[in-house]
């Protein structure tokens, strides 16, 4: 019988079988590695917004900001989605999902600190992201990258550029905690999915190179 994984997999797969077929094994895990993770950015984001919805409701605290950005991730990623399901153009589809992660990644560390934010060890997800869903060149590309990006965050605080900390210092210590936690059950999910898929890619026929 098949698994609930597959599908949701085979749901998403492109409509043009034709392209399908002409992927190659590597191609195929990859596709359902990215797949799995942008599905389940989508589920996240919209989960998000919906929270920061009801907290702002509530009368809490205003999260309209929060809502927006939540609510723009989620819209991007489904998009991304929907361009891959109809052109079935992976390279293309996985380096769209893989700058939104490091886009919004980016931008919760400039509100937060920069390089003094709690949030940095996300940063550590977008190679592997980039990896297994993209190929090992994406993922040396974004590594690479990523330094780029932190030094240069270095650079503008040691030139006296005042970043945005929209988190209150006295929680710093838990939401250290709680990112790294995400960061390391984020980066643990993507190599587990990458391993099953790699194990499913291997028992259907191997495709054409």
């Amino acid at each position: 019988m098949e698994s609930q994984f597959l599908k949701l997999i085979n749901r998403w797969m492109p409509r043009n079988q034709e392209a399908v077929r002409s992927w190659s094994r590597n191609e195929r895990i990859r596709a359902m590695s990215y797949i799995f993770l942008n599905t389940a950015a989508i589920v996240l984001c919209a989960a998000f917004t919906v929270i920061s919805i009801l907290l702002t409701l509530s009368g809490l605290r205003d999260f309209s900001n929060a809502i927006i950005a939540g609510a723009i991730s989620t819209v991007i990623a489904l998009l991304i989605l929907i361009y891959f399901v109809n052109t079935a153009r992976l390279t293309a589809s996985t380096t769209l999902f893989s700058t939104l992660f490091l886009v919004v990644c980016l931008v919760c560390v400039g509100v937060s600190g920069g390089p003094n934010s709690p949030l940095l060890p996300l940063l550590i997800s977008a190679p592997i992201i980039a990896s297994v869903t993209g190929g090992r060149g994406e993922g040396l590309y974004y590594t690479g990258l990523i330094l780029l990006l932190f030094y240069l965050l270095v650079f503008l605080n040691s030139m006296g550029f005042t970043f945005i900390q929209i988190m209150p210092p006295e929680n710093r210590d838990i939401q250290s905690g709680v990112t790294w936690t995400i960061a390391l059950l984020l980066n643990a999910t993507c190599l587990f999915v990458y391993q099953y898929c790699y194990e499913e890619g291997n028992k259907s026929p191997r495709s054409k190179n």
